[in-house]
């Protein structure tokens, strides 16, 4: 595009970019006391409170980041660092699973198969409408 840009603050056109590394950050819970971080760290904080969207947020921030190959866009720390996940091996056998319990609400697990006449709805989903989806075992 030629268009010059102009800029949002003073509606100028002399516009120039300028390095400027910065990093996003997503927490919970609220940061405290950070004009003495900021004078401690030099760390220039802005904390937009309470998002509508965290979806929209990540969206919006990964859509100017940086990616390079053999590195991560996303890194995640403290509490939620990779090495407090804890993931079960996937079942290696039908009855392997239907031995496990329901995280929710404890109750057992049962195989399922779909039988719809429209596409299943998504794996990711947790909550889903049961018409169509038939039990393996009875």
């Amino acid at each position: 595009c030629l268009k010059k840009n102009k800029c949002t603050d003073c509606a100028g056109t002399d516009i120039v970019w300028y390095w400027s590394p910065h990093f996003h950050l997503f927490g919970f819970g609220w940061i405290t006391n950070t004009k003495k971080i900021s004078e401690k760290y030099g760390w220039v904080i802005k904390n937009h409170g309470v998002r509508d969207s965290i979806g929209g947020t990540a969206f919006y921030q990964l859509t100017h980041c940086g990616i390079h190959n053999g590195k991560q866009a996303v890194t995640w720390f403290g509490i939620l660092h990779y090495s407090k996940m804890k993931i079960d091996p996937p079942p290696k056998t039908d009855a392997e699973f239907e031995s496990r319990e329901c995280r929710l609400c404890g109750d057992r697990l049962r195989l399922v198969r779909y039988h719809g006449s429209k596409p299943p709805p998504l794996e990711e989903s947790n909550i889903i409408d049961s018409t169509g989806w038939a039990y393996v075992n009875g």
